[in-house]
């Protein structure tokens, strides 16, 4: 008997434990959201919804919307969808629209008003992943279900337009020759907004470069939950290569034209002249 009550214990303490866990991964994924920290946040989110470290990347797993539907609890339904929007919303503002898809195609199924959006957003993501016909579909559906004439029903027939005429676009596709750049330029970080000079390749990079590893505190909507995250190390700047696709390797130079422990800069653009280079800088 004594054993039995042990038992019953252990478990009990488990799952409040794991409840626990739950709420707080809760909580610190909504504090990097509020501050635009959407990696971060969607880790958390994933967290939130228990699903193991295991699983690669964000992915969904399987029998997760089944799981969603037989939970008999109110509550836990609740926090089920509402980490699912999350994420999906976190993955689809760090332009991750391949896994935002996923979850917000689960995020359409929720018969909570607050998730309306979930079938605009999904249909975002397919146009974003180039599944025009699909988008057009999905747009279409959240047209028929959202009668309100505001900015979502009005962007959905636009977009249905555009997807139309990329779909009729790609009916005649360019020739193109595509070379993959040597892989000392794909680094970690985003790299983009690229611009070709008379001599160099130039290119944004949000890689990461050394700083003084000082923390920074995230709070949350009314200060009651901090996070202290390190500041981070991945700065956009300009860079510049003297790029030949044939080389497995590139000698590559940051453009310090901002003082880049204030600022940052990206988009350069060169004058046809080739003496002149415009860019976008902000403070960081």
């Amino acid at each position: 008997m004594r054993a039995l009550r042990i038992i019953i214990l252990l478990i009990f303490c488990y799952t409040f434990a794991n409840s626990q866990m739950v709420t707080d991964s809760k909580r610190v994924a909504d504090v990097y959201f509020l501050n635009n920290e959407y990696y971060a946040a969607a880790e958390y989110y994933k967290k939130a919804l228990s699903i193991s470290a295991d699983s690669a990347g964000f992915v969904v797993p399987y029998g997760f919307e089944k799981k969603i539907k037989e939970e008999s609890s109110i509550k836990k339904r609740s926090d089920y969808e509402y980490a699912v929007f999350q994420l999906a919303t976190s993955l689809r503002l760090y332009k991750n629209f391949q896994d935002a898809e996923k979850w917000y195609v689960i995020a359409s199924n929720f018969t909570n008003p607050k998730y309306e959006l979930s079938s605009y957003w999904y249909a975002e993501c397919l146009r974003s992943n180039f599944k025009f016909e699909e988008a057009i579909t999905a747009f279409e559906g959240f047209v028929a279900k959202h009668p309100a004439k505001d900015e979502y029903s009005i962007n959905a027939l636009n977009h249905i337009e555009s997807c139309k005429f990329a779909l009729a676009e790609i009916k005649y596709p360019r020739l193109y020759k595509l070379s993959k750049l040597p892989a000392n330029i794909n680094l970690a970080g985003s790299n983009y907004a690229s611009a070709l000079g008379t001599q160099n390749f130039y290119f944004t990079s949000s890689r990461p470069i050394n700083n003084n590893g000082k923390n920074e505190i995230l709070t949350g909507a009314n200060n009651n939950v901090t996070v202290v995250k390190k500041e981070t190390p991945y700065i956009n700047a300009i860079y510049a290569t003297t790029i030949n696709p044939n080389e497995k390797s590139s000698s590559i130079q940051r453009i310090d034209i901002v003082n880049t422990k204030l600022m940052e800069a990206a988009a350069p653009t060169i004058h046809p002249n080739g003496q002149l280079m415009y860019f976008t800088a902000w403070y960081n």
